[in-house]
């Protein structure tokens, strides 16, 4: 079977081969999403995908950089403190493109709230 990968690379896959490893995203500018509390509540992320040396694990999808939350700049630590101080999931649907514009707009006409940043610390801080 012959398919085309995110990277416009053509993939012959075998019976041994795992679907996920073609699923593999080349670089550019990613828009990753979630909505939660039966869409009460939205998460807005803009990244980057950059190529590495070492691709990662069979599954992965690519290497994230150069995150925002909300179109503003966040670091990584404040987004990692962000989702798991509120109980989020750490699985989204990944878009390609940055559609934050849209989903920022999404969000003001359906008046559903965007996760807003929690700043990291290096001391308990509950919600």
């Amino acid at each position: 079977m012959m398919l085309r990968s995110p990277s416009s690379e053509t993939i012959t896959l075998d019976n041994a081969q795992q679907v996920t490893e073609i699923a593999r995203f080349g670089s550019g500018v990613f828009t990753p999403a979630v909505a939660y509390n039966a869409n009460t509540d939205q998460l807005v992320v803009g990244a980057a995908i950059v190529e590495r040396e070492n691709p990662g694990y069979a599954g992965t999808r690519g290497w994230f950089t150069d995150f925002t939350l909300n179109r503003d700049l966040v670091t990584l630590h404040d987004l990692v403190h962000t989702l798991t101080s509120g109980g989020h999931t750490h699985h989204y649907a990944v878009g390609i493109g940055d559609v934050t514009r849209e989903l920022i707009e999404f969000a003001s006409w359906t008046d559903v709230q965007r996760i807003a940043k929690r700043t990291y610390t290096e001391y308990l801080t509950l919600p």
